[in-house]
């Protein structure tokens, strides 16, 4: 990579290195290092190929639709609409939000990879949510795209996910926050963004456009009661356990042997509405270790009662 500028009002978290100069304006932030003039290789883009097409689906205005993976022609998400997108690979000519609009990525079965051939278009204020776990499943998200034209992210927009264009310009407009992986023939990135890597920890916040009275009006997708399956699973020697809560109470998590004999208690304690993850380190109420084997855990949260099963492999 050659010389770095970066514009008034942005916000890189995390490392610039490039191998030429590092330009930053008055009012950018680097949280990190930076190192100018490093030896840095050339990095080969990888060449795509792959064919979309059939139905032309339109989500109208403040409509809701849900598509299974597939291979599919032009796909119009209107204005205030939601597109809901499952575990799998899609295919589209095109995939074009207009402005207000709402993808919601459920990656319970594993990640979604959605290929465009033509035009890849965000309008002003999208919105892009992941069930389960939110913004910390950020890599479970990828964008690839054929086009030669301006993949456009418009302003304020709140995006999550890895964003491929060997061919074209990724343009990012003001007052977005991002979190990812932009790779691109070209990126260039407006007034008073936020980019977060998919590692970075914390919450990204949100454009000021969802801000109002000091609260977030970003819709979180938590509209019930979710236990989800552990990951991973099998699992040695932790594994994570995520729950969402459309209310705030209190919260039980306990983890049985296959004679129901209770091993321990994880969690016994309040929490407010959203998503949650708890890490289980295989390890029983008196820190010992556990032995191999088939485990139950059960969630209660107010009325809710749900447990799923799950495998440690010493």
């Amino acid at each position: 990579m050659g010389k770095i500028t970066i514009n008034k009002e942005n916000t890189i978290a995390g490392n610039a290195i490039s191998g030429g100069a590092i330009s930053v304006a008055s009012g950018a932030t680097i949280t990190g290092d930076t190192d100018p003039n490093a030896d840095v290789a050339n990095i080969p883009v990888t060449s795509y190929s792959f064919t979309a097409g059939g139905s032309n689906i339109t989500v109208p205005k403040n409509g809701s639709r849900t598509l299974s993976p597939g291979s599919y022609g032009n796909v119009i998400v209107g204005n205030g609409a939601k597109l809901n997108l499952r575990s799998g690979v899609y295919r589209f000519v095109k995939l074009e939000t207009q402005s207000a609009s709402y993808l919601n990525f459920e990656v319970s079965n594993g990640g979604i990879h959605v290929k465009v051939t033509s035009s890849l278009k965000f309008g002003k204020e999208v919105t892009i949510s992941i069930t389960p776990g939110g913004e910390i499943n950020s890599s479970s998200i990828q964008f690839t795209t054929l086009q030669s034209t301006q993949v456009l992210i418009d302003k304020e927009g709140y995006v999550f996910g890895t964003f491929l264009a060997p061919n074209a310009e990724i343009y990012v407009g003001k007052n977005s926050s991002v979190r990812g992986l932009l790779m691109a023939k070209k990126i260039t990135v407006d007034r008073d963004v936020i980019f977060w890597p998919h590692e970075a920890t914390g919450t990204l916040p949100v454009p000021k456009a969802f801000v109002e009275d000091g609260e977030s009006k970003i819709e979180d997708g938590v509209s019930s009661y979710e236990l989800s399956q552990n990951y991973p699973n099998p699992f040695n020697p932790t594994t994570t356990i995520r729950f969402a809560l459309p209310e705030a109470g209190e919260v039980s998590l306990r983890i049985y042997n296959l004679s129901g004999q209770l091993v321990r208690e994880v969690v016994n304690s309040r929490f407010e509405s959203g998503r949650h993850s708890v890490l289980w380190d295989g390890k029983d109420a008196g820190g010992r270790q556990v032995a191999s084997g088939i485990y139950w855990y059960k969630l209660r949260a107010n009325d809710f009662v749900q447990t799923r099963k799950m495998v440690l492999v010493r």
